[in-house]
């Protein structure tokens, strides 16, 4: 029995030794169990650390994207309110643009162009800076446009900003329509709207000018001096040419009816002035000279009745017209009507001037470019239906190009803005008669048509019946 125990133990031993020799000892294994349980612990540890960071990584990136969200609500805030203030004609007095310019000049307006219903109007005082050329544009149309209201004048914002922009691109502007619908009430408004009541003069024509003396006046050889003769269209020249135009207001001069006698006979060394690149200096003989700012513009009031004058080819290329039917209120007289002295002008007449200029950032989209391209085929198309083309120069094609590019599409449309541009720009141009030319106008109607431009249609569809009405015979109507 003694022997098969101890044969049993030593088969007992041979085994511990073959495992001894396969996992080690005892201790061995503890050790090793000992360092896997520390590392079970570092990993845990490691584990609770990245997850403790990427929690605190989560909150702080939850409270950026929260701080953030909120900037964008307040700046969506900040911005609706400046917006809601624009639309509702908040009065704008004084606009901070880039140098931040404020100009300020009171002065009492010369006898001789005084102008009725003078009176002050106060406005709440702001301030407005941005680097937004078309949120600068849309300040001072709202302004524009409020002060026009408190004036009397009923007028929708589109109508001002199409007004605007056209005048400040363009040296002579025509405002023609039947007499008494208010064209030389609304020049003298406007004038008072930016600020400029003190550097506007108003010279009624007369029919029987026929010479550039009779609107500026002459030199007297016996006398020795330059005679300015009753229109004082020398002395306000003058007193504009002692002033820098970097810091002055806009001018106007309004020639009212100035198609009473033929504009290019006494305004024939003036002409020269609606392209800009040349040189604005007019020489009156004698070593005597003006010269007009850029910051100028002509704005010409003209009847369309049986007494005045028609206008040539070489003047209509290088005015904008603009039209005036009856009055909005036919109970408002020009006794209703405000012209305030008190003003202060919105910005520099540069500024001003440059601010409706078509700058690079101004693009005309595909669709309104080909929009215009057709409209523009139709008039100049030369075909055995609708016989020769239509006349359109380079000066004015380029007109209208500028115009489309700064009214805002977006604010009133495509369709809005080119019916406006057909207007002031390709309405003027159409002279013609007979059976082929009224096929022509047809034509120019239906594009018109399928185009939206409705201003536009009544007056092609006008022309059209008058025309017929006058053996065939279709133009513009300006006298």
């Amino acid at each position: 029995m003694l022997s098969e125990k101890n044969k049993e133990l030593s088969d007992i031993n041979n085994k511990i030794e073959a495992s001894i020799k396969v996992f080690g000892h005892y201790t061995e294994l503890e050790k090793l169990k000992n360092k896997k349980n520390d590392l079970d612990e570092d990993i845990k540890y490691l584990e609770r650390r990245k997850k403790e960071q990427e929690d605190s990584n989560k909150t702080e990136k939850e409270d950026l994207n929260k701080t953030i969200e909120g900037l964008k609500n307040q700046a969506k805030q900040e911005t609706s309110v400046l917006a809601t203030t624009y639309l509702n004609h908040q009065i704008i007095s004084d606009i901070q643009n880039y140098d931040h310019y404020k100009y300020i000049q009171e002065q009492q307006i010369e006898s001789n162009n005084t102008v009725r219903n003078v009176a002050t109007i106060s406005e709440p005082h702001q301030e407005f800076t941005t680097d937004n050329c078309n949120a600068n544009r849309k300040a001072v149309v709202n302004a524009v446009t409020t002060r026009l209201h408190q004036m009397k004048r009923s007028i929708d914002l589109d109508k001002v900003e199409a007004a605007l922009i056209a005048i400040m691109q363009n040296q002579y502007i025509v405002l023609m329509g039947v007499p008494g619908s208010g064209k030389t009430s609304f020049a003298l408004q406007f004038s008072c709207a930016l600020g400029a009541f003190d550097s506007t003069l108003l010279i009624p024509v007369a029919k029987d000018w026929t010479k550039p003396k009779d609107l500026m006046g002459y030199y007297n050889p016996i006398t020795n001096k330059y005679e300015s003769g009753v229109t004082e269209f020398y002395p306000f020249y003058y007193s504009l040419n002692q002033n820098k135009e970097e810091t002055t207001t806009n001018s106007f001069l309004i020639l009212d009816e100035f198609n009473l006698s033929q504009p290019e006979f006494y305004m024939s060394n003036l002409t020269g002035l609606a392209d800009n690149s040349i040189s604005r200096k007019i020489k009156l003989g004698h070593d005597t000279s003006i010269s007009i700012p850029i910051t100028n513009k002509f704005i010409c009031t003209a009847n369309t009745d049986e007494t005045v004058q028609s206008l040539s080819a070489r003047m209509i290329s290088r005015c904008v017209f603009i039209h005036f039917n009856e009055p909005h209120e036919l109970n408002q007289t020009i006794d209703d009507l405000i012209f305030p002295d008190n003003l202060p002008p919105l910005l520099s007449g540069t500024d001003m001037v440059s601010l409706f200029k078509a700058s690079e950032s101004d693009i005309i989209s595909t669709s309104l470019t080909s929009e215009i391209n057709k409209l523009i085929s139709a008039f100049r198309e030369s075909s055995s239906k609708y016989g020769n083309g239509i006349s359109i120069t380079p000066r004015k094609y380029n007109q209208l190009l500028q115009f489309c590019k700064v009214m805002s599409v977006q604010e009133y449309g495509q369709s809005k803005v080119l019916d406006y541009a057909s207007v002031f720009f390709l309405l003027p141009l159409i002279l013609g008669s007979g059976a082929l030319f009224k096929s022509r106008l047809a034509n120019i109607k239906s594009i018109g048509e399928d185009l939206s431009l409705d201003d536009f249609v009544k007056h092609i569809d006008y022309i059209i019946n008058e025309g017929e009405a006058n053996f065939e015979h279709y133009r513009f109507i300006m006298g």
